[in-house]
């Protein structure tokens, strides 16, 4: 088992496609556990590394237990699955689901990123690059998921277990990234669209337990920085304005709807302190609690 950190000044890329690497040979390769805890997260890490102008020999009939994703910084290279050979060039990524036999290996030399990963969520975030005859796609701006990749890459180094879901939210970012690039800007904004739906309608119906932004993220695969760009620019809130936005839609509910004891409305809301909540209702509504289902009783 070898762990190498990474520089970020070793990686990086002053444009695209990247000229031939003036630096010695680099070769880095990381194993990565994944806890219970983690696993809980959905999508983890089992390896990932960065050859640098290496001249290394194919890998002939490789059949994998986890996915496998490869993205072509410099040089050339080929891939076999099935019948069917084809050339790997920058900017290229090679995206396998589990147990695929197949042969890929370098032309020459090249330089190249590589993860494997594994989870319940692998080949949803997968299948989003991948597919199904042939897993190459070429990236329009693959400048854009390198850098990110690099962040990924950059953090295996550290050899930090609390950095795993860190490190596969950053990783789950760089699948969707990936993805959005292939398809298109329109393809990208119409799921986005969805996943804020969808998200919407969880949130709804989870307004009484706690909910945090980190959490909410790594629900839709993001992380949280990401996530709360991608929600504004869809919503005009940040998520957690969002989320008292809805939590106080379902007190006023409660409120105008039941007799409960304004303590136990603001349970039910997923306010867990009943003089936050009066305050935090006061200020964005107008009216206290109290005030405003009495308004609600008279104007029934």
């Amino acid at each position: 088992m070898c762990y190498h950190a990474l520089d970020m000044e070793d990686l990086a890329l002053p444009r695209w496609p990247v000229a031939a690497p003036a630096k010695e040979d680099f070769s880095t390769h990381h194993y990565l556990f994944a806890s219970s805890e983690d696993r809980a997260h959905g999508l983890w890490l089992t390896e990932a590394g960065y050859h640098r102008h290496l001249n290394a020999a194919a890998s002939r009939g490789r059949v994998r237990p986890d996915w496998t994703f490869l993205l072509i910084v410099w040089g050339r290279g080929f891939l076999e699955v099935g019948e069917r050979r084809g050339d790997l060039v920058p900017g290229d990524v090679l995206v396998l689901p589990t147990r695929r036999k197949h042969t890929y290996g370098c032309t020459g030399r090249w330089s190249s990123a590589f993860v494997h990963f594994d989870g319940p969520r692998a080949a949803f975030l997968g299948g989003r690059i991948g597919v199904a005859a042939w897993p190459v796609v070429r990236l329009r701006r693959p400048a854009a998921s390198w850098n990110l990749l690099r962040r990924v890459l950059a953090e295996c180094g550290r050899r930090r277990r609390m950095l795993q879901p860190l490190i596969s939210s950053l990783f789950a970012e760089v699948l969707v990234r990936a993805g959005d690039d292939w398809r298109g800007e329109d393809r990208r904004e119409a799921g986005e669209e969805r996943l804020v739906g969808m998200l919407h309608a969880w949130m709804t119906a989870n307004l009484d337990r706690p909910l945090a932004l980190r959490q909410i993220a790594s629900k839709a695969g993001f992380s949280p920085a990401y996530f709360s760009r991608m929600w504004k620019s869809r919503t005009g809130h940040s998520p957690v304005d969002y989320l008292i936005e809805l939590r106080l839609q379902k007190a006023r509910e409660l409120l105008a709807g039941t007799h409960q004891p304004i303590a136990v409305v603001a349970e039910l809301s997923g306010f867990a302190d009943p003089l936050y909540f009066s305050k935090v209702f006061r200020a964005r509504i107008g009216l206290p609690p109290s005030i405003y289902r009495e308004q609600a009783v008279r104007g029934r």
